[in-house]
């Protein structure tokens, strides 16, 4: 008999809530996503890579909050780092009770990508990634992929 595991909501929040210095002095724009979560039944792992894009005429830095859920049925992450893809560093993260902040910088008229991944607990063995868009950015991504791999001793129960 397979075991069942719930998606109650692909909520992704991409990480929507940044705060930046001046936004009319730089254009700073989230271009695109690839998010792939693994379920593994205790947990899940999310490895997501993020491009930003900086349409401005010198470097500029942002701090991204990435939301996280902390409750019961997903509690904080027991695994979590940041890379800045092109130079392998990584990245200084500040944890909050639901979710980080980090820096990210960009050369000017540059992309960089940042890939952020995280292992979260499952108990009532759902997983939930929160998606709201791009609304502080102010634009639509131009490309989004999601890949949800499951074992074949599971069953998906719901995905919404």
């Amino acid at each position: 008999m397979a075991s069942q595991f719930r998606f109650l909501s692909l909520l992704f929040i991409a990480h929507a809530s940044c705060g930046f210095i001046s936004l009319y002095a730089q254009s700073p724009q989230f271009v695109d996503e690839m998010i792939e979560v693994r379920v593994y039944g205790e947990y899940c792992t999310v490895v997501g890579t993020y491009s930003f894009k900086n349409h401005g005429t010198s470097d500029a830095s942002w701090t991204v909050f990435y939301p996280l859920l902390n409750n019961a049925d997903l509690p904080f992450p027991d695994s979590l780092f940041v890379m800045n893809i092109e130079t392998k560093d990584t990245v200084t993260v500040t944890a909050a009770r639901n979710g980080i902040s980090y820096s990210i910088s960009v050369p000017a008229s540059k992309t960089r990508k940042y890939k952020v991944y995280y292992r979260q607990r499952t108990p009532a063995r759902r997983m939930e990634y929160i998606l709201t868009s791009t609304r502080q950015w102010g634009r639509p991504l131009e490309r989004a992929t999601f890949s949800i791999i499951i074992p074949d001793s599971f069953l998906l129960a719901s995905i919404s």
